[in-house]
């Protein structure tokens, strides 16, 4: 099996103790693992499950009584021929037993043994021995699975989250000091349009960049903003509190990123979406195999009905794995556009260090003035971001790959969900 080396930070998240209070605009200092804790105990889904799975499995134990029943049913039935056939058929004697027994089953279902066709026998007994405590039990192991999903959903969900916040938060800073660098250039342009050093066109295209960027830097903190209101209503923490993220180390590991049929292979095996079509299409198909032994014209509707319900359910499993093998195909190729991207950003970052050095010469030299080395040290700044940015999206990719590769969740995030 083919395998790539992917060399990226990876991202060690401090862990620091959560503080949550419930007074207005109080701080919450919070790490990812305390956040995802959060989320879980926050959620009612896990609880709203377990009272469904409950009362599932109630139903299911009273239908494995009918179950019961009907086999006792059908073997007192049985019992009930192998006497009649040994007395009246046979014309053997019957113990003192044995004839209390058939006494017993005649009041029970008359004189002589009931004759029931297949069809008679499959509506009567057999549907109600094998179908109801069955479909009952696959429907709890569908809702198992989907409380199994919730918590790993909720950690994906919590830290994308957490990462793009960050990431959103380094960006801001970057461009609050490329704001503040825009103000000083327009304000010393006032000072020289006064002194009559440039022109009313040359003030106002200063003006402008500084509005320009202004109102970029007010995009990204309502962006931050949406961003944080969902993070705080997912892990259930006051709306209007202040949270500030732990701080982050950075460190090269390698990560082995194996060929793309491993991937597939294990999803296949391991993702809800496919477990669940299976047990779907297990149920459908048992039943339709037993319908089929006692609906024995084909063109019955019962028989027809399960026929159809099977072959709908192998349709759905085999569609659960095409679904789930794009996922991870999808999934793949965004953690390799990912280590591309990081790439770029580590030669840019190099690039952008090489020139702060020499430009710090000739700034100390007096060759370049304070502006032009301030927006040296902003593009520095920028560089320096959109690495750690694109390590951190790297690492998101992977472990979204890892997810989509296991049980879930799915990599889009309409897939592997309750």
């Amino acid at each position: 099996m083919g395998k790539k080396i992917i060399s990226i930070f990876l991202i060690v998240l401090m862990i620091s103790s959560i503080s949550v209070i419930s007074f207005a605009d109080s701080v919450v200092s919070i790490s990812l693992t305390e956040a995802v804790n959060k989320a879980i105990d926050t959620t009612d889904s896990i609880d709203d499950l377990d009272d469904q799975m409950e009362d599932i499995w109630e139903q299911h134990n009273d239908m494995l009584q009918v179950k019961h029943q009907m086999e006792d049913m059908l073997t007192a039935l049985s019992r009930y021929e192998d006497l009649y056939d040994k007395k009246y058929v046979d014309k053997e004697a019957l113990t003192p037993m044995e004839e209390g027994t058939l006494m017993k089953y005649q009041k029970m279902f008359g004189e002589t043994p009931p004759k029931y066709s297949g069809q008679e026998m499959f509506e009567q007994f057999i549907r109600n021995r094998d179908f109801p405590h069955y479909q009952l039990w696959v429907a709890y192991e569908q809702m198992r699975n989907n409380k199994e999903m919730i918590p790993i959903m909720l950690e994906s969900n919590v830290k994308e989250l957490y990462v793009n916040i960050l990431n959103l938060k380094d960006i801001l800073v970057s461009q609050n000091d490329y704001t503040n660098t825009l103000k000083e250039k327009y304000e010393a342009a006032e000072l020289k349009y006064e002194l009559g050093q440039i022109s009313a066109f040359e003030l106002l295209n200063e003006k402008t960049n500084f509005l320009i960027q202004k109102l970029n830097n007010e995009k990204i903190e309502n962006q931050l903003i949406v961003l944080e209101l969902n993070f705080k209503k997912l892990i259930g923490i006051e709306l209007n509190s202040q949270i500030k993220l732990t701080s982050k180390l950075f460190d090269f590991r390698n990560i082995e990123l194996e060929d793309i049929s491993y991937y597939e292979s294990q999803a296949i095996t391991n993702r809800m979406e496919v477990i669940i079509a299976k047990l779907n299409y297990e149920m459908e198909s048992r039943e339709a195999d037993i319908a089929d032994d006692y609906l024995l014209n084909p063109l019955l509707t019962d028989r027809l009905i399960y026929d159809s319900d099977k072959i709908d359910a192998k349709n759905e499993l085999e569609e659960a794995i095409l679904d789930v093998r794009e996922d991870v195909t999808k999934a793949y190729f965004a953690v390799e556009e990912s280590h591309e991207d990081y790439n770029l950003k580590v030669d840019d970052y190099f690039k952008a260090t090489i020139d702060l050095n020499s430009k710090r010469v000739m700034y100390e030299m007096g060759m370049i003035d304070k502006n032009t080395f301030s927006m040296i040290e902003f593009a520095h700044g920028m560089a320096k971001n959109s690495l750690i940015s694109a390590s951190r999206i790297l690492k998101l990719n992977y472990e979204k790959l890892e997810n989509a590769s296991s049980f879930g969740p799915g990599f889009e995030s309409n897939m592997g969900g309750y």
